[in-house]
């Protein structure tokens, strides 16, 4: 199938699920999560508002917040582009043109290399840690660096529901692969990088 297509087919899947599904398969993330080394390690997290029937990440944001971590959010430029600015659970949000809320400019910026562990939303994902997105691109872009230095910057996770998993994603050479995937029934093994 074509990414199009995978596309199309996982998010049907996603949106499908109740309130009272998603909202168990934001706990049983968080207790997947919560105590990995990944997570307990690190200080500068980049988090993402959950829409369109994403996994939600908002139960570890809250937990990333009461142990004292910096916590970050990104936030869409005009021209295609994104940054991650810091959330501290008052910040003032704002609506950007996909209708997800973001910080407001006037919060602070992070360096996408100082960030120690960003959770990355998808669409579909396989074994093999490629990952699907929206097709915005947004994060490929902001990641780039990392195709060229692997270790330089933050561990990506990819968040997802079990059910995005497909068997194989045909992968672009501009694609960032993921660290590992988190799933409400497991973390994946972690790949190379």
């Amino acid at each position: 199938m074509n990414k199009s297509t995978v596309r199309h087919l996982t998010r049907k899947k996603r949106q499908a699920l109740s309130v009272q599904q998603q909202r168990l398969a934001s706990q049983r993330l968080l207790l997947k999560l919560a105590q990995h080394p990944l997570f307990r390690n690190a200080k500068n997290i980049g988090f993402y508002i959950a829409s369109d029937g994403e996994i939600s990440p908002d139960q570890l944001l809250s937990l990333a917040l009461k142990l004292g971590k910096h916590c970050y959010l990104p936030s869409v430029k005009e021209k295609g582009n994104m940054t991650f600015r810091l959330y501290q659970g008052k910040s003032k949000l704002v609506t950007n043109r996909y209708g997800i809320s973001q910080p407001d400019i006037t919060c602070q910026i992070i360096a996408a290399h100082q960030l120690d562990l960003v959770f990355v939303p998808l669409v579909a994902f396989d074994q093999r840690g490629n990952r699907l997105g929206m097709g915005g691109g947004y994060y490929d872009r902001y990641f780039a660096f990392k195709k060229r230095y692997s270790r330089l910057g933050p561990d990506l996770v990819g968040l997802a529901h079990r059910c995005q998993q497909v068997d194989g994603l045909v992968s672009d050479i501009w694609d960032i692969p993921m660290r590992c995937i988190a799933t409400d029934e497991r973390i994946q093994r972690v790949f190379k990088g």
